[in-house]
């Protein structure tokens, strides 16, 4: 992803309504150039500290590579007490994204596009990881070796992040 969409002066979608097909083509056309989207529905809505969704995406074109998914995963402040009270967190997994994301050694969803605005709204669109079989929060339902692989997941997170001078400049994320 390029940096010139980390944060903008142009305003982001506030409500899940303005992730029109014609908002949706625009942002997914970093990763996918050429995408041009037809109709976009949304299911599966949560509040969490953000607001979320799974989107199912109908295109006219899937633009040059072809690959761009059917269903993905959107989170945002998509009402206005969200965005005020989340706004840090908002802000933060977009930059985590942007910067960390393609070094950490760990499984995470692929980002398709992450972006913050001047006016507190930050969006990242995910990889649906349920289109791979992967679930989400069941700690519960965990197996003694699926907690061991959770265990070194964190344990390379926590080696690959420990005295690195990455982590000072995120502690000013905030501003």
């Amino acid at each position: 992803m390029s940096e010139s969409q980390e944060s903008s002066s142009t305003r982001l979608p506030h409500t899940y309504e303005e992730m029109t097909p014609e908002w949706m083509s625009s942002a997914l056309s970093e990763a996918f150039p050429g995408v041009r989207v037809r109709r976009v529905s949304r299911s599966d809505e949560r509040i969490g500290t953000s607001a979320s969704c799974r989107l199912k995406i109908d295109y006219d074109d899937r633009g040059r590579a072809g690959e761009a998914p059917d269903f993905l995963y959107v989170k945002g402040g998509f009402d206005d007490n969200q965005r005020k009270r989340y706004w840090g967190a908002l802000q933060q997994e977009v930059r985590f994204y942007r910067e960390f994301a393609a070094t950490t050694p760990m499984h995470i969803p692929r980002c398709y596009f992450a972006a913050n605005d001047d006016h507190q709204q930050g969006i990242t669109m995910l990889e649906d990881i349920g289109t791979r079989g992967v679930t989400f929060g069941n700690w519960g339902a965990l197996s003694v070796d699926q907690v061991a692989a959770e265990l070194e997941q964190l344990a390379r997170l926590h080696a690959r992040w420990w005295r690195d001078l990455a982590c000072a400049r995120a502690a000013k994320w905030q501003r």
